[in-house]
This record gives structure tokens, C-alpha cells and sequence, in this order.
């Protein structure tokens, strides 16, 4: 559902959370349809 709600592919996604292999494109894609930021996707800094 994540990967459908970002406009990504499912292996792009597996990628990402495998492998750490996102693009700045791919981590904004995500952090919009989680409805926060890049910051709080990465755990630089406590979510809101």
C-alpha cells in the first residue's frame, strides 16, 4: 500500500528499506504520503 500511496514501485520500496538505496526523490516520494519529512523519515529529529 505504501509503495501504491508514493506513486513507487514495490521494489524501489524493498530497496529503500532493505538496503538504505534511496534516492532524495524516493525519500521525498515516501515522507509525503506518510504525511511528514525527510528529517523525521530518517530520525534526525522527534516526529510531530
Amino acid at each position: 500500500m505504501l509503495a501504491t500511496k508514493a506513486g513507487i514501485s514495490i521494489p524501489r520500496l524493498r530497496d529503500a528499506e532493505r538496503f538504505g538505496a534511496a534516492t532524495t526523490e524516493t525519500l521525498n516520494l515516501l515522507a509525503h504520503a506518510l504525511a511528514t519529512d525527510v528529517d523525521t523519515l530518517l530520525g534526525r529529529k522527534g516526529g510531530e
